[in-house]
This record gives structure tokens, C-alpha cells and sequence, in this order.
């Protein structure tokens, strides 16, 4: 007797991960309920605008840890990059020098880091 296939939503929710996208669906779904203009195409195009470094990062991050070399101090120097640009933009830094400052206490925060855990 011939297994029976199974539909493509079976399927799909046949994996642990699909939990995930189940809560995305359910969310974007109250947020449009709520907020109607949240699905609409000058919006969707600032959501992806927004997310789109972070997804860079994360894309590398992935090759990073395929290739069995575990770092995961992307995401902190992500956020000690943020931190250091919010406080320079309050001081009214121009964006030059936010981004070079930015990078020099990057660049010692690791040098520090690599001298300490010698």
C-alpha cells in the first residue's frame, strides 16, 4: 500500500522551527488589525530599509558558524557600535566623526580584549 503524501501544510508544519513562522504570521496579522497602514508598500519598503544591516550581519554570521568557527560577538559589537553612535549624535558629532570615533573605540575594545585574555 502507497504511503500517502502529505500537503504542503503538513509539511510544513511537521518542523519544530515552524512554530516561528507560525508567530510571525500571527503577529504581523494583530499588528494589521490594529494598525492598517502596516501593510502597505512605503511601509513594508522602511521595515526592510531598517532591518536590512542587521540581516547583512546575520547572513555573515551564519557562514561563520557553518564553517565551525563560533563567533558570537557580532551582535555585541553591533550593539557597543550603536551605543557609541546614539551618545555621539546626542553630543551632535557630525557623522564623519561618528563613524570614526565610532571605529578607533571598536579597534581598542578588541585590542584590550585580546591583550587581556592572552
Amino acid at each position: 500500500m502507497a504511503q500517502e503524501q502529505k500537503s504542503f501544510i503538513a509539511r510544513l508544519f511537521s518542523y519544530r522551527e515552524s512554530a516561528i513562522l507560525l508567530a510571525l504570521i500571527l503577529l504581523m496579522t494583530a499588528v494589521t488589525i490594529f494598525a492598517p497602514n502596516f501593510i502597505n508598500g512605503s511601509n513594508l519598503y522602511l521595515v526592510s530599509k531598517q532591518i536590512s544591516f542587521v540581516a547583512i550581519v546575520a547572513f555573515g554570521e551564519l557562514f561563520v558558524i557553518l564553517t565551525g568557527s563560533i563567533d558570537l560577538s557580532v551582535g555585541s559589537n553591533m550593539e557597543l557600535s550603536g551605543v557609541i553612535r546614539n551618545g555621539l549624535v546626542l553630543m551632535r558629532v557630525s557623522a564623519y566623526w561618528q563613524t570614526a570615533v565610532t571605529g578607533v573605540i571598536i579597534v581598542l575594545a578588541a585590542v584590550l580584549d585580546r591583550i587581556k585574555n592572552k
